[in-house]
């Protein structure tokens, strides 16, 4: 063979060579000579800088899908209770719909104090659109309805009243409850009580516990009186709690169904709650404008930031709402947003206010504070305390509380 035939073939067999790796490399889908992370073409200088801005922009993505949005508010402080022995009482305000707070002045251990300095009011600003469940402008944006009450069984009958047990509609649960309707003419028309109870272990509660003594009494002084179980508990269904409100969201389906009762006066919507049962009728009170006047029973805080570290000391260190919401010393705008306390301006309803002065579950500090909140706002607004009393009043101060109670109620719906 000639030397130039041989450096013929040479050159053939390379650009054979060639080839073949070429379509080896293909049908690989090119990743066999791609290092991951390297992008062909660069040298190690941008390399790098596309590097850092890669994990710049992934970074920058995890913020912005987790982030809360935060709001400016101030919270309010609590402050010192006045002498144990003191009954202190405010006297009943024309209604106002003030949106600001006016300059508080001292409060003194008399029958007619005013608000404490201590007594600053956060302040509400105008959220994003996306809010979190347990936001108060997430609750205000929806819409509450319901259906017809539903008669489930007798429950008792008195000269006064009937009672039976209920059920109703909230957010496609069924819902159940005791009603107590006042014996009269049909044409009658009875305002309506919707009293709400406190806090049990779901599998230990009944229909009426921690409600019964209230709503006897005033269906026999001419109110319609009910007592929703809430979601969870006696024989409602199972519903969530945890990532929204739904204790408070059963409330305030409950006033659409209870305003069409026949016997209802669906304009004298009133509401009473006795420890967690007052911190659904404090939601209510800045939610709804139905409620036209409303009692409170050794409550739970109007500041969602006291409630937080309560139920985390309650249940060892760890509940539902620190895992989805978070710790309120670290996201304090979020809680401020979740506080009644914050939107104190826009309530109308006249509230009444009673606290047992030896209640450890929820302190009279707390009764206190939502107190100064509405005075400092010049909110019509009555505060009475019970030396000797605990967490649920008891004998005499019980009665007293419901006399004073009702009363408050009637001079407020006119009757």
């Amino acid at each position: 063979m000639t030397s130039f035939m041989k450096k013929k073939q040479a050159k053939l067999s390379t650009f054979m060579l060639i080839i073949f790796s070429g379509l080896l490399l293909a049908g690989c889908g090119g990743e066999a000579s791609i290092t991951p992370g390297v992008t062909p073409g660069l040298t190690a200088t941008g390399q790098a800088q596309l590097t850092s801005t890669r994990a710049s922009t992934v970074a920058a993505t995890a913020s912005t899908t987790t982030a809360v949005a935060q709001l400016p508010t101030t919270a309010a402080s609590p402050t010192a209770l006045p002498a144990a022995g003191a009954t202190v009482q405010a006297t009943i305000a024309p209604a106002t719909t003030t949106a600001g707070a006016v300059s508080p002045t001292a409060l003194p251990p008399t029958q007619t104090p005013q608000a404490s300095p201590a007594a600053v009011l956060p302040t509400a600003t105008v959220p994003p659109a996306n809010l979190p469940p347990r936001y108060i402008q997430a609750l205000r944006n929806r819409t509450f309805s319901s259906e017809d009450i539903q008669i489930d069984r007798l429950y008792e009958k008195t000269a006064a009243y009937t009672a039976n047990l209920i059920y109703y509609k909230s957010d496609g649960l069924r819902i159940s409850g005791l009603m107590m309707i006042p014996n009269g003419s049909k044409d009658q028309k009875f305002p309506v009580a919707l009293i709400n109870h406190g806090y049990f272990d779901p599998p230990e509660y009944n229909s009426g516990w921690d409600t019964l003594r209230e709503l006897r009494f005033f269906a026999q002084n001419g109110y319609i009186t009910i007592a929703s179980d809430y979601r969870n508990y006696a024989r409602s269904d199972k519903g969530d709690n945890d990532r929204e409100p739904g204790y408070t969201i059963d409330i305030l389906n409950l006033i659409a169904a209870a305003k069409r009762l026949p016997q209802a006066d669906p304009s004298k919507i009133t509401l009473m709650g006795h420890s967690m049962g007052g911190e659904i009728v404090l939601n209510s009170l800045v939610i709804s404008k139905e409620v036209k006047v409303a009692a409170l029973f050794g409550s739970m805080s109007a500041d969602a930031a006291d409630n937080f570290y309560a139920r985390l000391k309650w249940r060892g260190g760890e509940t539902a709402e620190k895992r989805i919401y978070g710790d309120a010393a670290q996201n304090p705008e979020t809680y401020r947003q979740m506080s009644p306390l914050t939107f104190f301006p826009d309530i109308t309803a006249p509230v009444i206010i009673h606290v047992g002065l030896n209640d450890t579950i929820t302190p009279p500090e707390w009764s206190e504070k939502i107190y100064k909140g509405l005075q400092t706002l010049r909110k019509p607004s009555e505060y009475y305390t019970y030396p000797g009393q605990g967490h649920s009043l008891n004998g005499d101060a019980f009665n007293s509380a419901m006399n004073r109670t009702l009363g408050f109620f009637n001079k407020a719906l006119g009757r």
